[in-house]
C-alpha cells in the first residue's frame, strides 16, 4: 500500500507542474503581446495537441489567466485576451482609477507614514478628487509580475514613485501602457522630480555660507534616482567651496530614522570628536529627525556643535526641536503634474522619455549655527 500511494506523488506533482508551465507560458506570450489584446487563443483541443497535456490540464491553466484577468471566456466561441489594464475595454477613459505604486520596504507610504511619498500620496489624492479620479494604492517587489500588479482591474493611469523593479517597468514601456515616474528616472517614461540636484547644492552652498566647511551628508538606497542626484548637488557645492570630501562623513542611511540613528552613531564611534563634521545635510527630513535624536542621546547639541539640513520640508520638520532647515518640494505642482500627464497620456513614443523637475527652495529655520 505504502509503495502504491508513492506511485501515485509523481503523477500528481507533474500535473501541478504542467499547468503551472502552461500559465506561465501563455501569461508571458500576452504580456509580450505575441497574443494581441481581443484575439482568441488556440481552441482548448489545439492547446492539448501543442503542450501534450489533457483538457483538465488546460482548463486549469486558463482559470488561472481567467483570474488574472488576462483572458476570458466567451461560451461558444473560446478564451480571448484582455489587456492588463485597461480589461479589454477600447478606451482607457472608461476607467477613472488610478493606480500609485511604490516598492514593498522601510520607505513606502504603509511602513513609513512620516516620510515625504506620504505627502505626495495625499496631494495626488487630492488632485484625483479634484478632478474625478480614484486614487489605489499598491506594493511591488522583485517577484511581483506586471498581470498581478493589475490583477484584471482597470486603470486609467499607473502612478510609479520612486524605485521600481525595472522589470515591471520594461514591460509597460512594451505593452505602452499609460504610465508615469515619480522620483524617479526610466527610459521611455515620462519622469517628473523634485530638483533634487539643485536642492541638495543650495543647502550645502547655505552651509558653506555660514562658516561650515567639514560638511557630512547622510544617503538614501543607493538604488534610489534622488540619492544619486543628491549626492551629486552635494559634491558639486563641495567641489565649488574648495573643500575636498572625507569619506568619512559620506554616510550610507536607508531614509529611515532608524537608518539615520544608527550612521550617526557609526560617525561618533569612529571620528574623533575634534574632526567631527560641523554640519551633516541629510538626504530626507525623516533622515534629518533621525540624526538629530541621535545627537541628542550622545549630547551632541543642536545646532550648536552640530547643524543639520533636511530635504522634503514634511510636516515633522516644523514640530521637532530645533525646527529644520530643509528643501521644500512643491508636492502641490507635482501632483498636478502626475495626474495632468498620465491622464492625457499618448502611445506615441516621441516626447515619451522627458524629465519634468520641480522646483525646489530653501526654508531656513533654527537647525543651523552659523560659526
Amino acid at each position: 500500500m505504502g509503495k502504491a500511494e508513492d506511485n501515485k506523488k509523481p503523477s500528481h506533482t507533474k500535473k501541478t507542474v504542467l499547468y503551472r508551465m502552461i500559465y506561465e507560458d501563455i501569461k508571458e506570450k500576452i504580456l509580450s503581446q505575441t497574443y494581441q489584446d481581443n484575439e482568441r487563443l488556440p481552441f482548448e483541443r489545439e492547446l492539448c495537441e501543442a503542450y501534450n497535456v489533457d483538457r483538465v490540464t488546460v482548463r486549469k491553466s486558463l482559470d488561472l489567466l481567467v483570474a488574472d484577468g488576462l483572458i476570458e471566456k466567451r461560451p461558444g466561441l473560446g478564451s480571448f485576451v484582455k489587456s492588463p489594464v485597461t480589461g479589454g475595454s477600447t478606451s482607457k477613459t472608461e476607467s477613472r482609477n488610478i493606480l500609485f505604486v511604490m516598492s514593498d520596504n522601510t520607505n513606502d507610504v504603509k511602513s513609513n507614514p512620516s516620510a515625504f511619498n506620504s505627502k505626495l500620496f495625499h496631494a495626488i489624492e487630492q488632485e484625483c478628487r479634484h478632478n474625478g479620479y480614484s486614487l489605489f494604492y499598491a506594493v511591488v517587489d522583485e517577484q511581483t509580475s506586471l498581470a498581478s500588479l493589475i490583477n484584471g482591474n482597470e486603470f486609467a493611469g499607473i502612478l510609479f514613485v520612486s524605485y521600481i523593479p525595472p522589470h515591471i517597468l520594461e514591460q509597460c514601456v512594451q505593452m505602452q501602457l499609460p504610465i508615469i515616474c515619480l522620483n524617479n528616472r526610466f527610459p521611455n517614461v515620462i519622469s517628473i522630480v523634485p530638483e533634487d540636484e539643485r536642492g541638495a547644492y543650495d543647502a550645502v552652498k547655505y552651509l558653506n555660507s555660514q562658516g561650515h566647511q567639514r560638511i557630512g551628508i547622510i544617503l538614501g538606497k543607493s538604488e534610489y534616482y534622488s540619492a544619486t542626484e543628491r549626492f551629486r548637488g552635494y559634491s558639486i557645492a563641495m567641489f565649488e567651496a574648495g573643500v575636498q570630501m572625507d569619506p568619512r562623513f559620506v554616510l550610507q542611511g536607508d531614509w529611515t530614522f532608524d537608518g539615520a540613528r544608527e550612521a550617526v552613531f557609526r560617525l561618533l564611534d569612529t571620528v574623533p570628536a575634534e574632526e567631527l563634521p560641523t554640519a551633516l545635510f541629510c538626504c530626507s527630513d525623516v533622515t534629518a529627525i533621525g540624526a538629530i535624536d541621535a545627537l541628542k542621546e550622545r549630547d551632541v547639541s543642536v545646532p550648536k556643535e552640530m547643524s543639520v539640513v533636511g530635504f522634503d520640508n514634511i510636516s515633522q520638520s516644523v514640530h521637532i526641536y530645533p525646527r529644520l532647515t530643509t528643501i521644500a518640494v512643491n508636492t502641490k505642482l507635482m501632483a498636478e503634474l502626475a495626474i495632468e500627464k498620465v491622464t492625457a497620456y499618448s502611445s506615441e513614443t516621441e516626447g515619451r522619455g522627458y524629465l519634468i523637475q520641480v522646483p525646489t527652495s530653501l526654508e531656513i529655520r533654527q537647525s543651523v549655527h552659523k560659526i
